[in-house]
């Protein structure tokens, strides 16, 4: 027996054109993410792309910024169930993971330690974004003006890998609960927005 779709499937809005580029060079796009960003819960951004609101988050602590490293976002995990007859079953939740890592030690004062210390101890009570090295940043994709952009359901892994012979890093992998149909969304900022987010760089 085929299922047949809602009344309701009518009031759907229609799915948006999709044109990606038509050369190489505009449609391939690097993966990964270079910078951790760690926001107040109780803090909001009225525009993403107005560099003068990071700068005011920097300057009262509001914004914690890892050095940069390297990042790559995995593979969501599913919670699906079935909800109807003789209807496959659907995601009732979604959960995404990364892993991060620096290699940039401070050894002159050994502030590394600190920052291992304080990602695993501060970061409840802050939301999560990512600042890729091109400049685009990661954020709620239901973010709306005046809310706070970043996912505030998240737990941190911190480790450190220290052998001989080999560089020493940094390690952070997380989870984050998107809930139904959230994940990440891609802005754009100037270079002026970038520079004032990474002045937090605690490299």
């Amino acid at each position: 027996m085929a299922y047949v779709c809602p009344d309701t499937c009518a009031a759907l809005t229609p799915f948006t054109a999709y044109t990606p580029g038509c050369t190489t060079d505009q449609f391939i796009r690097q993966g990964g993410f270079g910078y951790i960003l760690l926001l107040d819960c109780s803090s909001t951004v009225n525009s993403l792309t107005n560099c003068s609101q990071w700068n005011v988050l920097v300057d009262t602590g509001k914004l914690f910024v890892t050095p940069v490293g390297d990042g790559k976002l995995n593979k969501s995990n599913l919670t699906k169930e079935n909800l109807d007859c003789f209807a496959p079953d659907v995601v009732t939740d979604k959960k995404g993971s990364f892993s991060w890592m620096t290699g940039r030690m401070n050894n002159t004062t050994y502030a590394d330690y600190t920052l291992q210390e304080e990602l695993e101890t501060k970061y409840i009570g802050r939301s999560i974004m990512f600042l890729r090295c091109d400049g685009v940043l990661l954020h709620r994709r239901d973010y709306t003006t005046g809310t706070n952009p970043g996912f505030a359901q998240f737990s941190l892994e911190v480790n450190r890998e220290s052998e001989r012979d080999k560089p020493e890093k940094i390690t952070v992998d997380g989870v984050i609960n998107f809930g139904i149909n959230n994940d990440f969304k891609g802005t754009p900022l100037s270079a002026a927005c970038v520079s004032a987010i990474t002045d937090a760089d605690r490299s």
